[in-house]
């Protein structure tokens, strides 16, 4: 039983980097380039996100991949955003509202900042600490942090 849900939603046109000549191509998907993009969080001890974008005329999907720590989400002005997937591919998001431009790049970050808060906790072994109430761990709490990015 999966315990994913929707954390974050948005709309934005898809742009492919093109190699050779370094230009972002509009990915016009059935005469519709603007998708719905929604970020999912496995609720798991350690959440995992990934990113689904798909056109919802057609059903088509045009980005499916995990959010990692190896993820880079840049802005590139106020309504671009570069996005390279942990497999090394690089896709441009254009979106229409400063807002959600803004909103989405604030909630993006965040959980990738996290991510990488989380890897390196773990990668440190780090030690618990102590409070109040008794022993806390580091990682859960960071855990804990990270959730409620999405809440």
């Amino acid at each position: 039983m999966s315990s994913e849900v929707t954390v974050y939603s948005f709309k934005a046109a898809l742009y492919s980097l093109d190699e050779s000549s370094h230009e972002w191509l509009l990915s016009d998907t059935n005469d519709d380039p603007v998708a719905q993009y929604y970020v999912f969080m496995d609720n798991a001890d350690v959440p995992k996100f990934r990113m689904v974008g798909w056109v919802e005329d057609s059903g088509d999907v045009v980005l499916n991949n995990a959010l990692t720590m190896h993820c880079i989400w840049l802005p590139v002005n106020e309504y671009f955003v570069q996005f390279t997937t942990p497999d090394d591919i690089t896709v441009g998001l254009s979106f229409a509202d400063l807002e959600q431009a803004q909103e989405a790049s604030t909630i993006v970050l965040r959980i990738l900042q996290n991510l990488v808060n989380v890897a390196t906790s773990e990668s440190n072994n780090v030690p618990r600490e102590y409070s109040e109430g008794g022993e806390v761990d580091a990682l859960s709490k960071t855990t804990s942090e990270l959730k409620e990015v999405t809440t």
